[in-house]
């Protein structure tokens, strides 16, 4: 059996590919039981030319190429550069127009296996008030060049791309640390959080939105959130990447901490609605103003949209760090459920 997925995407002019268009082109589900919507926060012209200026297809070129195998639509929000980047902004966009029963916003650049629709629908069918997450792995080099200034021609090919993941061998948490991959539910859940956030606080790359969603969500459920078992998706390396500025940027943790404040007063309250919150917010951000301000801007100037610098690695290098690395967590796995194994049988 079938349901109708919606599949929100977002972007700000800084993404370098739109490979998750490429997975769900491939994947063994009717044509007419899904859509993809991507939104960009800027304008289309803005879009072009930054893909352009790297020698990379953008979005709106990709969507020639695939309107007539998928049913995807691209929503440009036209707005300046002075309004910072806000993930939050995009999706609720697409959420706005989505048609499906189940709803999932989803990173715009992981590569999907061909199943991952049946298995999420399997999983929705079975547990009507679940919120599911998707894990992800990363690849470590770009795959099929000799070179990391060769990156742009990089394979999109899912399992070679797997082989260039350290974690290939890891097993499916059953909690996603990671929550942008897929945050998915049904569009009744969707409707009582109120989608995303808007606030200014949840701007740029350093935003915990993700985990703030989730656990709306799972108040609007009453359920809590997994990961999609025996599922995952693998993010192809490229250069432009938030985690490591959210992770080692001082004022990123700044501003991970006041956000970490409004997601616990929604837990606190059991109230999945972001409106509910508006006074406290505002009050809150209120007294915060000049840091959070502080913060938001710096991180938008030095954030995903901006210009990189592409690292010089040597790739032979890397290749074989990660096949060490492989090693090591196949066999640590292996050692860990054999001493289940063992413990069972008494």
């Amino acid at each position: 059996m079938e349901i109708k997925h919606s599949i929100v995407t977002w972007d700000s002019t800084y993404r370098n590919f739109f490979h998750l268009i490429d997975g769900l082109i491939a994947q063994n589900y009717s044509r007419e039981n899904f859509e993809l919507i991507y939104v960009e926060q800027r304008t289309r012209k803005i879009a072009d030319a930054y893909n352009h200026n790297l020698g990379l297809k953008s979005l709106w070129d990709r969507y020639q190429e695939v309107k007539s195998k998928i049913n995807i639509k691209i929503i440009y929000l036209g707005l300046p550069f002075k309004i910072p980047y806000h993930n939050g902004r995009c999706n609720n966009a697409g959420l706005n127009v989505t048609k499906g029963e189940i709803i999932s916003i989803m990173d715009g650049d992981q590569l999907l296996p061909p199943d991952f629709l049946r298995k999420l629908t399997a999983y929705h069918l079975n547990h009507p008030k679940a919120v599911i997450n998707l894990d992800r792995r990363c690849a470590m080099y770009p795959v099929g060049v000799n070179s990391y200034k060769e990156w742009r021609k990089g394979s999109k090919d899912f399992k070679k791309c797997l082989d260039a993941c350290i974690s290939k061998y890891s097993p499916v948490p059953e909690i996603a640390r990671n929550k942008p991959p897929m945050i998915s539910s049904r569009n009744k859940f969707w409707k009582l959080i109120e989608g995303c956030d808007p606030h200014l606080i949840w701007s740029t790359v350093s935003s915990r939105f993700g985990i703030d969603v989730t656990r709306r969500l799972e108040i609007a459920s009453g359920t809590r959130a997994i990961a999609l078992a025996d599922c995952f998706s693998v993010h192809p390396w490229h250069p432009i990447g938030a985690g490591v500025l959210r992770s080692t940027d001082e004022d990123s943790k700044k501003l991970f901490a006041l956000q970490d404040k409004l997601i616990k007063w929604s837990l606190k309250h059991k109230d999945p609605r972001y409106s509910s919150r508006t006074n406290y917010i505002n009050n809150f951000c209120e007294s915060n103003k000049l840091l959070i301000n502080k913060i938001v801007y710096s991180s938008e100037r030095r954030g995903e949209s901006m210009k990189f610098k592409i690292k010089n690695n040597n790739l032979l290098i890397d290749k074989i760090k990660c096949r060490c690395g492989q090693l090591l967590r196949k066999y640590f796995y292996k050692i860990i459920e054999a001493q289940k194994v063992s413990s069972e049988k008494f």
